[in-house]
């Protein structure tokens, strides 16, 4: 895979996954749909409940999506930027 293609990639999935990790920490119902009934959820589930899993999405997973998200589109930018 050329390294353009894979910055564009790397630009692409960290946008996509802000907004959706953004989506998800502003919008109440759709977290709690989330978590109903997404499978990644099930164990947060299980263990804390459902308002328990949606305290720690907000509070410890959200934040970390969200930087992971961002370093995703800056080293894409970066590899674009150095000739990629």
């Amino acid at each position: 895979m050329s390294p353009s293609i894979l910055a564009l990639l790397l630009i692409v999935v960290g946008v996509l996954n802000l907004g959706n990790i953004i989506r998800l920490l502003r919008n109440d119902e759709a977290l709690t749909t989330y978590v109903e009934q997404s499978p990644k959820a099930w164990l947060w589930r299980k263990w804390l409940g459902v308002e328990g899993a949606k305290r720690t999405i907000r509070r410890v997973f959200g934040p970390i999506g969200v930087v992971a998200s961002v370093v995703f589109v800056g080293l894409g930018v970066q590899m674009l930027l150095a000739g990629g």
